[in-house]
């Protein structure tokens, strides 16, 4: 049987490494981008919509904040935490109809600050629509992990669709072949059999994604080289590995996908 190698990474390794790498995190880990340093992609365009007004009521633990964008004028956010569950909703600004019915938020909302809430024009259509992410309030490389809230234009109302990344920032929204569309950079963290050099590895796994009415498509053929795997080496690498199969990264991936993305994440492709 081979040897494994240090390179994998056991859950409680996580929590050893908890003040090496901070829960606060800028996008994919620029030591493991699957771009040359020299050669960073595209940006989308992302508004942070902004608080502008905050409820507490601390006697019954329960925060609420309201979120506006100039991007969107037509419709409030109203974000609500309660010791029972996290929430958000859309209301008309002007006839209160509410656009969305309240959405689950999981992750963490630490303090009296609101979570963090974006929008842009994410969909085929021509309305807004708002990325809302938290931390997993995890520790090492599990407080890496963040929950994302896509919240999707369809027709006149809004669905929400969510999923777990890693290392969630603005610098995931690219437009890598200019041509007005968001693709989103989505990042897992993927450990795999022995490979080439009979030892089992951790690697980052990185998809494209567009978003077609209210889901995430995998759209890894607009870009050569997606999806990309990078061994997990340490130390900065951005280039794709040469340790696993094709055959091994599809098995990989099916197994790793189980309940850590998302629903639709076993469909997206491993190679």
């Amino acid at each position: 049987m081979p040897k494994r190698s240090s390179f994998v990474i056991s859950h409680t390794f996580y929590c050893s490494l908890c003040l090496l790498l901070a829960c606060v995190a800028n996008a994919y880990d620029i030591n493991y981008s699957p771009f040359q340093p020299e050669k960073t992609p595209h940006l989308y365009p992302m508004q942070r919509c902004k608080v502008v007004k905050t409820f507490i009521n601390a006697e019954n633990e329960k925060t609420t904040w309201v979120l506006h964008t100039p991007q969107a004028a037509g419709v409030v956010l109203v974000v609500n935490r309660t010791l029972e569950a996290n929430t958000i909703r859309i209301t008309n600004r002007q006839t209160g109809q509410q656009l969305l019915v309240p959405a689950k938020i999981e992750g963490w909302i630490i303090g009296d600050e609101a979570p963090e809430v974006s929008a842009a024009l994410l969909n085929e259509d021509t309305k807004t629509d708002f990325v809302l992410q938290t931390n997993s309030g995890g520790c090492g490389l599990g407080g890496q992990r963040f929950f994302r809230l896509f919240i999707l234009s369809v027709g006149n109302l809004y669905q929400a669709y969510s999923m777990w990344t890693y290392n969630a920032g603005s610098e995931d929204f690219v437009d890598l072949n200019k041509d007005g569309r968001a693709e989103m950079i989505h990042t897992a963290f993927v450990d795999a059999e022995a490979g080439k050099d009979g030892r089992t590895h951790n690697y980052w796994v990185f998809h494209l994604l567009r978003f077609t009415g209210a889901k995430a498509i995998p759209s890894d053929r607009l870009q050569p080289g997606f999806p990309c795997w990078i061994f997990f080496t340490f130390s900065a690498n951005h280039h794709p590995t040469d340790q696993l199969t094709n055959r091994q990264k599809i098995k990989a991936w099916k197994a790793r996908v189980d309940n850590d993305i998302c629903a639709d994440a076993e469909d997206w492709p491993a190679i």
